[in-house]
């Protein structure tokens, strides 16, 4: 499927960049990018490549390459997705040469810097950030997000200070990838699997491969060991705590990193808690309306649709005061 959106990406960007296009192309265009998170992310991938390379624009090699593939510049590349907006795209090159160019600028990083590659990555409240990693590995930011890489000879290692992040790893059997969240270490050869840092609480869970949890990086006998559907909680603070793991539900995930919040029978008190990370206009709610279960599916920031359903679905009303919004038991 990943092979077939960048193909289709690739044919659909000489279409939109060579000579004029056609209200019917524009068209037909959107709703090939709107079909599918696998078309999307072909576009940003390749925004982060050729941002990329015009970083490394002086180097021989970059140059050499560079000469011979099918590109236009761009000045603002669009790294980070506001959710609820739409994103604009500039430009596309094949697949092929996104991962050629991807491991020349890496070998060219390490040149530089052999010892060590250290760089910082955030998203605001609202935001969206996709980042591919110096060895190829991806890592896509939720909202209010910040997260510092530490990459050497033998290490890559991410530290998570805040929020959430569903990592995309290249196998790489000399060099573990470790993320750091809490008082763990969250170990990783090659797999695609999500962090959220809460306030007391660390939440790994997997949807592809297998991650190990660790005490520390040198441990051998990993505390829990997880595969797709399985996720573990710890504290944040509390090193002596073992992991707690259980079957998870990966619909909230796979959700938001398609610009949507999924609730399955959850109660009011965590929908809008879920509701209000993603935006200043916060929902608040009187604690005896804790309980009441929400199902649905919503587009990410589009609270007035959402406060629609709840007042519609249930015996409560809503009530705007300032930015926020208040909602009360029964009906006005």
């Amino acid at each position: 499927m990943k092979q077939i959106s960048e193909k289709s990406a690739a044919e659909w960007y000489l279409q939109m960049h060579t000579g004029a296009v056609d209200e019917l192309t524009k068209k037909r265009f959107k709703e090939w990018k709107n079909a599918s998170p696998e078309n999307e992310l072909a576009y940003i991938e390749c925004e982060i490549a050729m941002t990329a390379m015009e970083a490394l624009e002086s180097e021989p090699l970059i140059n050499k390459y560079k000469n011979q593939l099918p590109y236009k510049k761009i000045k603002n590349p669009g790294f980070i997705k506001h959710i609820g907006e739409k994103i604009s795209f500039s430009k596309l090159i094949p697949a092929a040469v996104i991962a050629s160019f991807m491991a020349i600028a890496a070998m060219l990083l390490f040149q530089q810097s052999p010892d060590l590659i250290k760089n910082i990555y955030r998203t605001d409240i609202g935001e969206q950030l996709i980042a591919l990693l110096p060895d190829g590995s991806k890592a896509i930011l939720n909202t209010s997000t910040e997260l510092q890489i530490d990459y050497g000879k033998h290490h890559r290692t991410i530290y998570l200070h805040r929020g959430e992040a569903t990592f995309s790893v290249k196998p790489d059997k000399k060099r573990p990838f470790d993320v750091i969240a809490g008082q763990r270490f969250i170990r990783a050869i090659g797999t695609r699997f999500n962090v959220f840092l809460q306030k007391d609480q660390v939440t790994v869970s997997v949807l592809e491969g297998k991650v190990s949890i660790l005490k520390t990086s040198k441990q051998t006998l990993p505390e829990s060991t997880l595969t797709p559907g399985l996720e573990a909680s710890f504290h944040r603070s509390d090193a002596s705590a073992a992991p707690i793991t259980r079957e998870t539900d990966l619909s909230r995930i796979e959700a938001w990193l398609n610009g949507q919040l999924e609730f399955n029978n959850w109660p009011l008190k965590k929908v809008v808690e879920e509701h209000n990370r993603y935006t200043e206009r916060k929902i608040l709610i009187s604690k005896t309306l804790d309980d009441l279960e929400v199902s649905g599916v919503f587009k990410i920031g589009e609270t007035d649709k959402l406060i629609s359903a709840l007042t519609s679905a249930l015996p409560i009303s809503a009530e705007e005061q300032h930015k926020n919004i208040i909602l009360t038991p029964g009906k006005k």
